[in-house]
């Protein structure tokens, strides 16, 4: 990846991208969540924050099915531990993890927020404390890498490391070719990361971001979207909004600050497109859909801790959200377990569409 040219796309979209500066100075500054941290991957630490406007980047990816525990993890044991300077060796972390950490570099950013290494894993209180505060924890990133290649945290970034695809350009007379790249729908719409739950949270919640597929990388604003191939003249310093690609399921963005007044209509929507992706354990039927609940239905005071649904049925709209039914495309109940309960009353108890 050429990096210089990423840089400019993110100087542009702060600059020149009418939508992302109004909708930036629209949005409420919330405070992150109480014990919040990040990564400094410049002395290879765990630190708290700064200060109140440091600037950080979020990592979306998957762990895939049998996540190697081996791997830094954060836990109560090891905080102590990964506070410490040049603590998170690179050869135990994981490859996504890893590459990303690089790529903050490559970008001249210091701070990264990844959940395994900045939630404490085995810390019950602390585990739901950062999961309530997902929406703000996106939403107040400087932009998110999504990691939308691969299966598991182990996989290498393509564009940080080799990649499959190469690229060449050449001149024939009056003709310029250059190699034509797989598209995002041909990339990111079928990788495994697009499946997920999770990540499905992790994109809405994040009005800017970084794509890494296995061709080329996209950027994704609110204004629009711009893929790696677009301008073969790296003399272009910068891209304007006439150049960007408006499309809205690429711009397809929660305004946490926008539904205020009707939060139950992209309640409806967002809860049945999430119920389709596939989701590991029980409770993630409620974790992975936290962020969303808390940005349409916040307390009223940003500092209050009690939740505003039950069972992913907000207590605003209760009566209403009860009128669900199962659709043609249910693929049957969700099961509860020893930790999970599911209730028969909540679409959250039955998988796919409704």
């Amino acid at each position: 990846i050429d990096w210089r040219r990423v840089e400019r796309w993110i100087q542009s979209c702060g600059e020149t991208h009418k939508t992302c500066i109004e909708d930036a100075r629209r949005a409420p500054l919330n405070p992150l969540p109480g014990g919040f941290r990040v990564v400094d991957v410049l002395h290879r630490c765990i630190v708290r924050p700064p200060d109140l406007h440091f600037q950080y980047v979020a990592l979306s990816y998957t762990w895939g099915r049998a996540p190697n525990l081996a791997r830094h993890i954060l836990t109560t044991s090891s905080m102590p531990h990964y506070m410490e300077h040049g603590s998170l060796h690179p050869l135990q972390m994981p490859a996504t993890i890893e590459d990303a950490m690089q790529m903050c570099l490559n970008l001249g950013k210091r701070y990264l927020w990844v959940d395994r290494l900045c939630i404490m894993q085995d810390n019950i209180e602390d585990r739901e404390s950062q999961i309530k505060g997902m929406a703000t924890i996106f939403s107040r990133a400087a932009f998110t890498i999504v990691a939308a290649y691969g299966n598991g945290m182990d996989t290498s970034l393509p564009g940080v490391q080799a990649r499959a695809f190469s690229t060449d350009c050449d001149d024939l007379g009056d003709l310029h070719i250059r190699t034509c790249l797989p598209t995002f729908d041909d990339t990111v719409r079928e990788s495994v990361w697009a499946t997920r739950g999770w990540t499905y949270q992790e994109a809405l919640l994040s009005p800017k971001k970084l794509y890494i597929s296995s061709a080329q990388a996209f950027w994704v604003c609110q204004s629009g979207m711009i893929p790696e191939d677009l301008i073969p003249d790296d003399s272009i310093e910068r891209i304007t909004c006439n150049e960007l690609i408006a499309h809205k399921p690429y711009t397809e963005v929660l305004k946490i600050d926008s539904w205020n007044s009707d939060p139950f209509t992209p309640y409806t929507y967002h809860s049945r497109k999430y119920n389709q992706r596939v989701l590991t354990n029980a409770s993630d039927i409620y974790d992975a859909f936290g962020g969303i609940m808390s940005a349409l239905y916040p307390p009223v005071d940003p500092l209050d801790q009690t939740s505003t649904s039950l069972y992913n049925l907000p207590l605003h709209d209760f009566d209403a959200a009860l009128l669900w039914s199962t659709g043609i495309d249910t693929q049957g109940a969700r099961a509860s377990d020893e930790n999970t309960y599911i209730p028969s009353w909540s679409w959250s108890s039955v998988v796919g569409d409704f």
